[in-house]
């Protein structure tokens, strides 16, 4: 529900601005994201509520089953601001196997801060290892496209897709 998502930006939003000082490397990536649900209350019977009631959704369940396979795991749960300022990540390859499910929080329809990625390259057999310097995002955003959406809006891609963040310039975190 749309009161859920607010109540999820919040619980997020506040864990943000209690440790965005920390200059720790589990909080606060060299590239000016912040990665954080490790440092809410692991015990937080909202979150968990909320999670269960989301991926128990027979609707969610059906689609993850037919995407992933029956024995699909979670492996890792967390949020990403794109901090004001934040430069933007390298387009890459993750793990085989790994899939990414956002819901976004807050609406961002321009795509600042958010990911993109090349359409199709996760049909390419091969995983390059590399890193592609931000330096050419420029020269590449021809062939890639950024996520953009609403506040509540679902995406889920499969990790091996080419992948990266855009930059976000703005005076605002998303």
């Amino acid at each position: 529900s749309n009161e859920d998502i607010q109540k999820l930006a919040e619980i997020c939003r506040k864990t943000y601005k209690e440790k965005k000082d920390i200059n720790h490397e589990d909080c606060t990536s060299k590239d000016g994201g912040f990665e954080g649900l490790r440092f809410i209350n692991q015990h937080n019977t909202y979150i968990h509520k909320k999670l269960d009631e989301f991926f128990s959704n027979k609707e969610i369940d059906l689609f993850l089953n037919n995407i992933l396979g029956e024995n699909y795991k979670i492996w890792t749960i967390n949020y990403r601001i794109a901090a004001q300022n934040d430069r933007g990540l390298s387009l890459h390859q993750d793990s085989y196997g790994e899939t990414n499910l956002s819901i976004l929080l807050e609406d961002n329809l321009i795509g600042r801060g958010s990911t993109n990625f090349i359409p199709g390259s996760h049909l390419i057999n091969t995983s390059l290892k590399i890193k592609i310097p931000l330096i050419f995002n420029k020269l590449i955003k021809p062939f890639y496209k950024i996520l953009t959406g609403k506040r509540g809006q679902v995406s889920l891609f499969f990790n091996k897709t080419w992948h990266g963040r855009v930059s976000n310039n703005s005076k605002k975190n998303y």
